[in-house]
């Protein structure tokens, strides 16, 4: 598996949840806070492990940092309930959809942590409190030896 189809197999599983779709998902880019949307996640890749398990498998483990910003309200409370809300639906996709909804080759796929605390950001002109999660990918694959 590549980490092309792993990143878009997460932003599948984020897109499913309530409030997330195609317009305010996105692997690597913030482009969609400069339209003003309410929420929004944008997928980061942080790292990869590859390991031999036996000479006709490998296994890799794909992290990724998922930056989850509500647009800042008038009344902060309903920022930080928004939050609480989308933070809770996301985490639960990944219990739900551990394996990423069937994509071959995946063992797991689960929100190994997070931040508790907002951090005020601007971007276009509005204020978002943005939160970091944490989500790791396992993933077995069979490989043919050429040599």
């Amino acid at each position: 598996m590549s980490l092309s189809a792993i990143q878009t197999a997460a932003q599948t599983q984020i897109q499913a949840v309530t409030n997330f779709g195609t317009g305010n998902v996105a692997i690597g880019s913030y482009h969609q806070l400069n339209s003003g949307v309410l929420r929004a996640v944008v997928i980061i890749f942080q790292d990869h492990e590859h390991q031999n398990i036996d000479y006709a498998d490998v296994q890799n483990i794909w992290r990724f940092q998922i930056h989850l910003f509500e647009k800042m309200q008038p009344d902060p409370q309903s920022a930080f309930a928004n939050f609480a809300t989308d933070y809770d639906a996301i985490v639960t996709r990944f219990d739900q959809y551990p394996l990423l909804n069937a994509t071959a080759g995946v063992l797991s796929a689960i929100i190994t942590g997070g931040n508790d605390t907002g951090e005020l950001v601007e971007m276009g002109g509005q204020q978002y409190l943005a939160w970091l999660m944490q989500l790791e990918i396992e993933e077995r694959v069979a490989v043919t030896r050429q040599e």
